[in-house]
């Protein structure tokens, strides 16, 4: 979690088992780093730049039934938790894939990401793009290191052994890091060599 008192992020390193939070809130918490972290004397969430995105997102809140989706509208229309859920899912969309985020099928169906219309989104989107020129080629400059490393992980083992790992993936007896590009990686091994299931 992030407190602007003291601009502090926490972070909670223990996993989610659908009870907690767990890791994958950074992005979100770091949204918050960034709306409060700022030159100017408001938060960015409020800042004039913002404001087109902000009304347009709250105007959606505030039509939908919100009882059907077992929300808090006062929470969902605070700038502040607008800007954060925007960014989420702005890193999200540039393709951002670890553990420091949920995956992209949650984006897909939650209310409070919903809300961000086709519109809204594109709006949004220009809006990170110019407020954080670097953050999207940093995200492809990291995904490409990390698909190297994993071409470059795989081609070290000899072919039985890949045969061999995909077999024990697909079988679930083999767990590797918490990585979903990873695990991605492995599925598409098995699949490569008719393991899948």
């Amino acid at each position: 979690m992030f407190t602007p008192f003291n601009n502090t992020l926490a972070v909670d390193f223990r996993p989610n088992d659908g009870g907690g939070i767990g890791l994958q809130s950074f992005v979100h918490e770091y949204g918050h780093f960034l709306d409060y972290n700022t030159k100017d004397e408001l938060p960015r969430s409020l800042s004039s730049d913002f404001a087109d995105v902000l009304n347009k997102t709250q105007a959606e809140i505030n039509n939908i039934d919100i009882k059907k989706a077992h929300e808090n509208k006062a929470y969902l229309n605070t700038p502040s938790e607008i800007f954060a859920r925007g960014f989420e899912l702005y890193a999200s969309k540039m393709g951002l894939n670890n553990s420091l985020i949920k995956g992209s099928k949650s984006y897909e169906n939650s209310i409070r990401y919903t809300t961000f219309t086709p519109e809204i989104r594109k709006r949004m989107f220009k809006y990170f793009d110019k407020e954080f020129p670097d953050l999207k080629r940093n995200i492809e400059l990291s995904k490409n290191q990390q698909n190297k490393k994993i071409e470059e992980s795989v081609d070290q083992l000899p072919e039985r052994e890949i045969r061999r790992q995909a077999f024990l993936i697909e079988k679930g007896r083999l767990h590797t890091q918490n990585d979903r590009k990873i695990l991605a990686k492995k599925a598409r091994l098995a699949h490569k060599y008719g393991l899948e299931r």
